[in-house]
């Protein structure tokens, strides 16, 4: 520490650094909210592994990201969210899940998002959404 005040260029390279990885990405949490919030089924599907169990609805299946991108974008244009609220989450070392409330109308769906690790990212393994009472 002693160098950095004897060089102000380090000592603000330092500052710089440690500014910069504090947190200025939104974390996975606040991007599957955004989407999920947004109906956006494009940023759902950066976070896509390639082959994915989806469940809408009747329609359960595995299926590749780009079929699931197109389902998703069918349930997002049928039922345009109108509120959302994060319910539950878990984060273990190789896996995480989200369950939000989604609202559409006076439909009300559960919305359940499991991430597994593939070489060291989080991607989306399985989104089940289903229709509660």
């Amino acid at each position: 520490m002693k160098y950095l005040k004897t060089h102000p260029i380090l000592l603000i390279c330092f500052f710089l650094m440690t500014f910069s990885a504090s947190g200025q990405q939104p974390n996975i949490s606040d991007k599957l909210t955004t989407a999920f919030k947004q109906g956006d089924a494009r940023a759902l599907s950066d976070l896509f592994a390639p082959y994915i169990m989806i469940h809408i609805q009747d329609f359960q299946k595995v299926v590749n990201a780009q079929q699931a991108r197109m389902q998703l974008s069918d349930f997002f244009k049928q039922h345009p969210n109108s509120g959302l609220t994060l319910t539950k989450s878990e984060n273990e070392e190789k896996q995480e899940y989200f369950i939000w409330n989604y609202i559409s109308g006076s439909e009300k769906w559960r919305v359940y998002v499991l991430l597994k690790s593939e070489k060291d990212q989080k991607l989306i393994q399985q989104i089940d959404i289903e229709k509660t009472p």
